[in-house]
């Protein structure tokens, strides 16, 4: 099984494990999904990257090469991998998690955000203080 194959493995676990306890064989379908997955991202990416540019350093063109691998695989895993929870199988991020920093940077995050919930709306619609001429 390749790394998309544990992805898609590991995410059906925790979200889909009725779905994945009704598969016969789970092995042969996650690692023929990992090897589409593989696929379609090595595709795109070419696809997304296209040739080198006539002013592209090789550096410049293997850092785009980079980012193109980046973006296909968003789109692949989510079209292929990201599937959709089953119903009531969607916990939050850090429930199962055992990481204690992870829990309480998500803590932190979940503190923010109900935080600024909280607040009215006003406080974003203040005008920027104008200094001078630009």
């Amino acid at each position: 099984m390749n790394r998309y194959a544990e992805m898609a493995l590991n995410h059906w676990r925790r979200h889909r494990p009725r779905a994945l306890a009704s598969m016969a064989d789970p092995t042969t379908h996650f690692t023929l999904l990992g090897e589409e997955v593989e696929t379609r991202v090595g595709s795109l990416r070419d696809q997304i990257l296209g040739t080198q540019l006539p002013d592209e350093t090789p550096e410049s063109y293997r850092l785009r090469s980079y980012q193109a691998k980046r973006q296909a695989e968003e789109i692949v895993l989510g079209e292929l991998v990201w599937v959709e929870a089953e119903p009531g199988q969607d916990p939050e991020p850090w429930e199962d998690e055992t990481d204690p920093e992870l829990v309480a940077h998500y803590d932190r995050l979940d503190l923010v955000a109900r935080t600024l919930s909280a607040e009215p709306a006003a406080w974003t619609d203040t005008q920027p203080e104008v200094v001078g001429p630009l």
